[in-house]
Formats: C-alpha cells, sequence, structure tokens
C-alpha cells in the first residue's frame, strides 16, 4: 500500500483499438498496459477481420476497476494472493485455463480468480468487466472465498449491472477521487461476493428469482453431457435438498432432460443444420447415448429424430411450392 503522504492519484485510461479514426495498434495498447499491471491481452489470431476495441481502466493502488468490448482475444493474466479479482463475461463465453484443466466462463456469471497465472480465450465478440480489490479491504474472510475460486457461478442480473456500468461510468469520468474511490470499490466487491455466499439462499432472492436463475445456468451448459446434480447444487452454494425444493415436483433432472429434447427439436427444425448428423445433433444438445436420445425424443414428440426431421422438411417444400 502506498505510504500516507505519498498522495494517491487514479490513474484513468481509455482506448480505443483496431482500424478506427484515432484508434491505437494492439502492440502499443500492450505497452501502456505493462506500466500497471500484469496482464497480456491479443487478438485470439492475427489473421481475424475484427481488430476492434474499447477499453476503459480505473487503477487507484491496488485497486482497480476495468471493461472491454473486446473481439475475439487471448489474454494472460497473472493473479497475486492478496487481492480479490472478480471477472463478469457478457455476451460470449470464455474458455480459461486454470494450471492444467479448462472450464468455460459462461454468459453472465462471474469468475473470482485464484492466485497463478490462468490464460483466457474468447471466440466470439463481447464485454468482459474485472474488478481488483485488496483481501485485507473486504469483510469476507478468505477462507469462505476459497470454495468458489476459479468456477463460473451465475450473478443476479441486478449485479451484473452494478458492476458492469461502474466500471464504464468511472472510466468516462475522467476523474475519480481515490480514497471514495477505493471504499466505492470494495464495497461493491462485498456485495458482489456476499450475494454470492449468502447463508440463506432466498435472503436476495425469492424461491420464483432463484428458480429462474438456476434454469438460466442450467439453459447454458445443456451442451455438457457430464452435468451433474451435485454440480448444480454446488455452483449455487445449495444443498441437493434445496435445489430439489426450489423445482418442486419437476426436479432438475427432468427440466435438463426437456430442455435439452427442446433443444434437439430447435436444430431438426433448422434447414441450416440439414448437413448435420442425428448423432452430432444429440451430443451438442447433451445426450451422450444417441439410442437414448432417440428414446427419449420418439416418447416426447412421437416420432423418431429421423422421421421429424424428414416431415419437417416436407413441410417446408410444400411451402415453397405453394406460397400463401
Amino acid at each position: 500500500m502506498s505510504q500516507p503522504d505519498s498522495p494517491l492519484r487514479p490513474l484513468i485510461q481509455r482506448h480505443t483499438l483496431g482500424w478506427t479514426p484515432g484508434g491505437i495498434a494492439w502492440t502499443q495498447f500492450q505497452h501502456e498496459l505493462d506500466k500497471i499491471d500484469t496482464t497480456s491481452v491479443a487478438l485470439a489470431s492475427p489473421q481475424q477481420a475484427d481488430h476492434h476495441a474499447d477499453v476503459g481502466v480505473v487503477r487507484i493502488d491496488e485497486f482497480a476497476i476495468a471493461h472491454g468490448e473486446l473481439p475475439s482475444v487471448r489474454v494472460l493474466k497473472e493473479e497475486l494472493g492478496e487481492t480479490a479479482a472478480l471477472y463478469l463475461r457478457e455476451g460470449t463465453p470464455w474458455t480459461v485455463r486454470n494450471g492444467r484443466s479448462d472450464f468455460t466462463h459462461h454468459h453472465g456469471e462471474l469468475v473470482v480468480g485464484g492466485a497463478g497465472t490462468h490464460e483466457a480465450l474468447s471466440r466470439e465478440r463481447g464485454r468482459t468487466t474485472g474488478l481488483w480489490v485488496p483481501l485485507d479491504r473486504l469483510t469476507v474472510p478468505y477462507r469462505e472465498l476459497r470454495p468458489m475460486l476459479m468456477q463460473s457461478v451465475p450473478l443476479d442480473p441486478s449485479l451484473r449491472r452494478l458492476l458492469s456500468v461502474s466500471a464504464t461510468e468511472l472510466a468516462r469520468s475522467g476523474e475519480a477521487e481515490a480514497v471514495g474511490t477505493m471504499h466505492y470499490l470494495s464495497g461493491l466487491a462485498d456485495l458482489v461476493l456476499r450475494s454470492l455466499l449468502g447463508r440463506d439462499p432466498d435472503h436476495a432472492l425469492t424461491r420464483d428469482a432463484r428458480r429462474e436463475q438456476i434454469m438460466e445456468y442450467l439453459d447454458n451448459r445443456l451442451s455438457d453431457t457430464g452435468l451433474t446434480v451435485d454440480e448444480v447444487a454446488g455452483a449455487h452454494h445449495i444443498s441437493r435438498t434445496r435445489l430439489y425444493e426450489i423445482f418442486g415436483g419437476e426436479g432438475v433432472a427432468s427440466y435438463l432432460r426437456g430442455a435439452r429434447l427442446d433443444r434437439a427439436r430447435a436444430m431438426l427444425l433448422d434447414a441450416r443444420r440439414a448437413h448435420e448428423t442425428i448423432g452430432s445433433i444429440s451430443r451438442q444438445a447433451g445426450f451422450a447415448n444417441q439410442s437414448h436420445f432417440t428414446r427419449a425424443f420418439t416418447k416426447e414428440f412421437g416420432a423418431s429424430p429421423g422421421d421429424f426431421r424428414s416431415a419437417a422438411r416436407e413441410i417446408r417444400r410444400h411451402r415453397e411450392e405453394h406460397p400463401g
């Protein structure tokens, strides 16, 4: 931390990158970033057409908040053990390498970074927001954060907006009062973390709102054939029993099965996917076994996936031949 006789001066940076009027090159941006952080950011591929980015950074001593509207990029970040790092993704998932394992950071979800060097890769354009606060400035004990480190967990939409807007507006302001901003950032981090760690799962959310949040989590993971009830409960910091209570008589497995069948049905109706095999569609919908998928689909919709696709094709052909 800075010494008391050294006045804190907020560092605020705003960058527009790419082939735009006034835009700077990515190498120049990295040079500016090296002055204040241990992050490396580069285009995912030198050949990609989309180079444009808008980035804003506010840094005061060991506190920082940043946002970026980014194309496909590759990020290498070294996290220090003395800082809580919160990352929010919006618009596109990221693949994050944590040591020897990979996980997906989904849209609308938060990851609390752990100490060490981590690599992240996005495949499409999207927004990311980051918040860094010293652990000793939080009211949440670090031992309570450990179980959620390097996991993609759902964040309430209102907190997503608050985190995202805070990053944008503080950078846009062009100036910030140091002490007040540090208190604001530590309070913001506390609010977000405590919302994830709430002892009473319905303290901040009604049962219906909690169910909607979990359903969004499941919808983002329909293609994950290894998804388990324990994993869903753990991601929301509730017990299996509480998870079943929230879903009532339907149950998580039943909802997941229905959502996967609905996705498969939509894919079979999509003329743009006519070249894809039934096996490929079943896997993308989250079914590890094609035979099981065929039985479940036939029971649900009264026709096998192949017959269903053929009937849909005939209907489209008839409509094309007899418009109106």
